[in-house]
Parts: structure tokens; C-alpha cells; sequence
């Protein structure tokens, strides 16, 4: 795949936005889904528990990414050393911030591994700030991590070290009632803690790319997976939370919410996380790749 083609594929990711990071979005037109209920409704969601990621199967892949502007969850994937998490996690400002720390495998309160990830591709989210405009569905970034963490960490069984794969299907309502999300959170409902949610749902296309979900979310579950697993047990990423829309006076309600959350469906950055395992898988360094996908020089 030559670099140009794997930039074609970038510039198809579309933009991006989270909340607290940048102006708020102006809203869309509601889109008709006859068959989507209306899902947002925090009250009767599922009451979210702790879970132990760095011994978990699908929480195996859950961490922590800790850079210059806040922290919000990452996942692992692709393969055991690809990362993603939302862009305004880590450059929220748009400054170029290219590094994290990537805390893996919470046990006991303390992280298994602690490394630092190089952000090699990203959606256009700052690249739509830019030009005044706002959209969720290009808010991530895919990271290269120095090294293996099960290369790091105690003796992991093999079939729980297994990264996330992103769901490349287009048809997300398949899994409803099967999803739930996993994160890191400072919410009154689920501690400061990992966590994973209830089982809960994906609604109707907030914009193009974007839909709304009712899993629990709060401060520092901004890139949290929202998970299903496959027939053959893989752990599927059908979206990651991007952040929550609140209302603003004046400004009409989407639909019939006062708070929503939002996701950008795995679909907007499946393709990337081909490209980099691919580049990876060819010996290529974390700033070769960075040069080669367009995220630029590394630095904080």
C-alpha cells in the first residue's frame, strides 16, 4: 500500500469534537430511524461494576492515557502495540502534541505497565477547528506504544493478552442490548475506577458517522470502547465515546434529550488501524509511520 493511498484513506475519517475541549457542536437535523427506539435515559441504565482490566478479556486491552492537557481511557488495537483513544485527549488545544503515557492493566490501584505512545494517525478534528467547524466523527488518534506490555508485565495467559478489533461492519444495531462500554471513570455511579457498564444500546445517527448511546459515561471515559463480542468470541469495538452533549439555552434539544452521549462508530477509523499494523508489521518505526499516515513529528 503506498503512502498516498493509505492518506486517501485517512481524509475519509471525517472531523471531530469532545465536549469539554471545544466549542460545542451545532446540532443536526434529526435523522428518521423508524425502528431505533430513543435510548438515553441515565436513570434506568444498568448499574456499572468494577472490573480488573489487566486480567479481563476483553478488559485486557483497556488503559489510561495521561498527556499534557488530561487523561482520558484508551483501548489496545490492531495488534498488542497499537493504541487509540479521542484526539482532544491528548492535544485537545491543537498544539501538535504527538506523546502520552499509556497506563496499562490496572490491579490493585496501580498500573502493570507505564509507556510512552507516539500518535502516528488522526482524524481531521483539529483540521475542522481550523476552519470552524465542529464534528465528533474525526475525534481520534491511533498511537504506536514501545513495546509489547504482556513484554512488560507478569505472565499474562495467552488468551486473555488479546488486543480489540474494530467492528468494520455498517449495521451497529445488530448488537443492541449486547454492548457495554469500558472505562476509566470519575462518576458518581461507577468511582474512580475501571469499570465496565451495564449492557446497553446505540441509538439513532446523531451526525454523519456519530450516534448516540445510553452507557454510562463520565470524566475520563472520553475513548472508551463500547464493546460486543463476536460468534467467535473476538472482542468487538462497535464505537468509542467521544463525550456527552449537553443542552444550551437557546439552543434546541436533539430529538427529545437534555444530555446525550455520544460515539464515532469504528468504522471511521478501522481502515487506520490496518494501515499502521500493516506499517508495523514491516519493521517500520513509530515517527516513519507518523511521516508516512501525515500525524507528523513527535512532540510534547
Amino acid at each position: 500500500m503506498t503512502k498516498f493511498a493509505v492518506a486517501a484513506m485517512m481524509l475519509l475519517g471525517m472531523a471531530v469534537v469532545p465536549v469539554h475541549a471545544a466549542p460545542q457542536c451545532p446540532r443536526p437535523a434529526p435523522v428518521t430511524q423508524n425502528s431505533v427506539l430513543h435510548v438515553n435515559n441515565f436513570a434506568r441504565s444498568p448499574q456499572p461494576h468494577a472490573i480488573a482490566p489487566g486480567r479481563g478479556r476483553c478488559g485486557w486491552g483497556l488503559g489510561l492515557a495521561a498527556g499534557p492537557t488530561g487523561t482520558g481511557t484508551a483501548f489496545i488495537v490492531g495488534n498488542r502495540r497499537e493504541v487509540i483513544t479521542n484526539l482532544h485527549v491528548v492535544d485537545s488545544g491543537c498544539r501538535g502534541n504527538r506523546l502520552f503515557t499509556f497506563e496499562h492493566g490496572f490491579a490493585g490501584g496501580r498500573a502493570l505497565s507505564k509507556q510512552t505512545a507516539t500518535v502516528v494517525a488522526t482524524g481531521d478534528y483539529c483540521a475542522k477547528l481550523a476552519r470552524g467547524r465542529h464534528d465528533y466523527s474525526g475525534d481520534w488518534a491511533i498511537a504506536v506504544l514501545r513495546s509489547d506490555p504482556v513484554a512488560l508485565e507478569p505472565a499474562t495467559p495467552a488468551a486473555e493478552a488479546a488486543p480489540l478489533e474494530p467492528r468494520i461492519s455498517g449495521n451497529w444495531l445488530n448488537d443492541n442490548g449486547r454492548y457495554y462500554l469500558l472505562g476509566y471513570s470519575m462518576s458518581f455511579r461507577s468511582g474512580i475506577q475501571p469499570y465496565s457498564s451495564g449492557p446497553c444500546r446505540l441509538g439513532p445517527l446523531f451526525a454523519d458517522g456519530v450516534v448516540e448511546h445510553n452507557c454510562d459515561a463520565g470524566h475520563r471515559t472520553s475513548g472508551a470502547p463500547i464493546m460486543s463480542e463476536g460468534s467467535n468470541g473476538q472482542c468487538l469495538v462497535g464505537a468509542m465515546h467521544v463525550g456527552e452533549i449537553e443542552d444550551v439555552p437557546g439552543r434546541p434539544l436533539y430529538r427529545a434529550d437534555v444530555n446525550a452521549n455520544v460515539a464515532v462508530l469504528a468504522t471511521r477509523f478501522a481502515a487506520a488501524v490496518d494501515a499502521v499494523a500493516l506499517e508495523l508489521a514491516q519493521g517500520r518505526s513509530a515517527d516513519a509511520i507518523a511521516l508516512d499516515l501525515g500525524a507528523g513529528p513527535a512532540r510534547w
